[in-house]
C-alpha cells in the first residue's frame, strides 16, 4: 500500500512539474512578445528609406513602395519627374503620435521639421502620402504665368495649376509667354520650400516686373506718347491726348500739342499686374488749334496725369487709360 501511495505521489509530482514548465514557457513567450513590441523601431526605417531614395539620382516609383503608401502611381511619377535632386539628410524621427511622426531633415542647406502621417501596412510602417499637392499662385486666377521648376524636362508649368511634388527646396525659373516675347517677370524668390503634406499647399510666387522690363516698358510708353504728340488732330486714335473740339474749331486746320516738362516723369503703378503693367505719366499737356474764323486758340488738357498699360502679348500692346 505504501508503495502504491508513493507512486501516486510521484505521478502527481510529474504532472505538477509539467504544469510549472508550461506556465514558465507561456510567461517566457509572453515576455518575448512584449519585448518585441517594446523595441519596435516604429516608422524610422520608412522615413530614412524615403529620403535616402529621394537623394538617389533617377529614383523610380517602384523603389519607394517599401516606404510609401496612399499616393497613386501617376502622382508619384509626376513628383519624381519634377524632383529637385540634391541630398536629403534625416536629423530626427520622433515616436508616432496620433498617426503622425515628427521628422526633421535638411535639403539644399535648408532645415525642415514636419508632421508626417504614417500607417501600418501588413505590419510594416510606411509614410502615408508624403507628396504635397502644390498650387503656385501668380497674381490673378484669370492670368497665368509660365515657369520651369528645377530645370525639369517638362516644357512649361503654369501658375494657378496644381502639381504633385516631393518635399524639399525647389527652384523656380520664369519663362516668357512665347518665344517672341521677352521675359518680363520674376518671382520675389527663385527658391521655395515645400514641406511634406497630405494636403494641398499654396505657394505664392509674388511675381514682379524685372528691372530690365520696367526700363524697356517705360521707354515704350514714352515713345508711344511722343508719337501721339506729333499728331495734328485733337482726337488722335489710340492716344491719351484726346480732347473734344470746341464748336468753333476748324477741324481741317492742323492742331499742335505740347508737353511740360518735355521729358515727363513715367512711373510704374505698383498695384497693376505683371501681365498688364501700367505706367503713370505725370505732365501737363497744352494744345493749339484754329477757329473757323482763323484765330489761333490754346488750352490745357485737364484730364492728366494719365496711365499707359502694356498687355504682355507678342507685340506688347499698349493701351491708354484716360
Amino acid at each position: 500500500m505504501a508503495k502504491q501511495a508513493w507512486e501516486s505521489d510521484k505521478s502527481w509530482d510529474q504532472t505538477a512539474g509539467a504544469k510549472v514548465v508550461a506556465v514558465i514557457l507561456v510567461i517566457a513567450v509572453g515576455w518575448l512578445g512584449f519585448g518585441q513590441q517594446a523595441i519596435d523601431p516604429g516608422p524610422e526605417r520608412a522615413v530614412r528609406g524615403f529620403f535616402d531614395a529621394l537623394s538617389k539620382p533617377g529614383v523610380t516609383s517602384n523603389e519607394l513602395t517599401d516606404y510609401v503608401n496612399g499616393t497613386i502611381t501617376s502622382r508619384v511619377r509626376e513628383a519624381l519627374a519634377l524632383a529637385p535632386g540634391g541630398t536629403y539628410t534625416v536629423t530626427s524621427v520622433d515616436q508616432v503620435s496620433r498617426g503622425n511622426v515628427r521628422v526633421g531633415f535638411t535639403h539644399q542647406g535648408e532645415e525642415f521639421t514636419s508632421e508626417m502621417p504614417v500607417r501600418r501596412v501588413s505590419g510594416t510602417w510606411k509614410l502615408y502620402n508624403p507628396f504635397p499637392r502644390v498650387t503656385f499662385n501668380g497674381e490673378t486666377e484669370r492670368q497665368s504665368l509660365q515657369f520651369q521648376l528645377n530645370s525639369a524636362t517638362r516644357e512649361v508649368m503654369f501658375t494657378n495649376q496644381t502639381y504633385t511634388l516631393v518635399p524639399g527646396v525647389h527652384t523656380v525659373t520664369p519663362q516668357p509667354p512665347s518665344s517672341s516675347t521677352p521675359l518680363f517677370w520674376e518671382p520675389r524668390s527663385t527658391t521655395v520650400k515645400v514641406a511634406p503634406s497630405a494636403l494641398r499647399t499654396d505657394v505664392d510666387l509674388e511675381p514682379r516686373l524685372t528691372a530690365t522690363a520696367t526700363e524697356e516698358l517705360i521707354e515704350l510708353v514714352r515713345d508711344n506718347l511722343n508719337t501721339c504728340l506729333e499728331s495734328e488732330v485733337l482726337r488722335p486714335s489710340g492716344c491719351p491726348n484726346q480732347v473734344t473740339p470746341a464748336s468753333n474749331a476748324d477741324l481741317q486746320a492742323p492742331a499742335s500739342w505740347r508737353i511740360s516738362p518735355e521729358v515727363p516723369s513715367i512711373a510704374y503703378v505698383g498695384d497693376s499686374t505683371v501681365t498688364q503693367p501700367c505706367f503713370l505719366v505725370d505732365a501737363r499737356l497744352t494744345y493749339e488749334y484754329r477757329t473757323t474764323a482763323g484765330e489761333p486758340t490754346s488750352a490745357t488738357l485737364r484730364t492728366w496725369p494719365n496711365k499707359g498699360c502694356v498687355r504682355a502679348t507678342p507685340d506688347l500692346r499698349l493701351t491708354w487709360e484716360y
